[in-house]
């Protein structure tokens, strides 16, 4: 098996638009929350993989498998 990076988005808001992908694609999702202590909420449909936070900033990653590739 080979890990290769299939596509990739950043944002600067509450939401994303998805990169392309297909079925099956391991999805990875970075979060942060500036000047809050709390973490991000996790998305629906998400598991969360790990978080952390401060009295500054928060941060949280999370991860799914691609059901199709229209994921949101």
């Amino acid at each position: 098996m080979s890990i290769s990076l299939v596509s990739n988005a950043q944002a600067l808001s509450d939401t994303l638009t998805m990169p392309t992908h297909s079925t099956g694609n391991l999805l990875v999702g970075i979060a942060t929350n500036d000047n809050a202590a709390t973490a991000p909420t996790k998305p629906a449909g998400w598991t969360s993989l790990w978080s952390a936070g401060a009295s500054t900033s928060a941060i949280a990653v999370y991860y799914k498998y691609a059901q199709s590739n229209a994921e949101t």
